[in-house]
């Protein structure tokens, strides 16, 4: 949640569209992967998968270090 308390006295735009609204995404495919193709294997799911519901610290960074010795990059993956 974000407040501020700063008084504006100016209508700023803030549209970075210029007033188009075209649906687009404009992150340009970055959504904090470092690769292109976010699809998980069910070969990883079985190995790395970690069951939401029971996630605690030392089980997600077991699966981040292991996932890293194979692959040499971290993700977690949450079944």
């Amino acid at each position: 949640m974000l407040l501020s308390c700063k008084n504006n006295s100016t209508n700023v735009d803030t549209d970075n569209n210029n007033g188009s609204n075209t649906g687009e995404n404009n992150n340009n495919g970055n959504n904090g992967e470092n690769n292109n193709d976010p699809t998980v294997t069910p070969e990883e799911l079985e190995k790395y998968g970690i069951e939401i519901d029971s996630a605690t610290t030392e089980n997600i960074e077991k699966a981040l270090n292991q996932y890293y010795q194979d692959k040499g990059e971290y993700k977690v993956i949450f079944k």
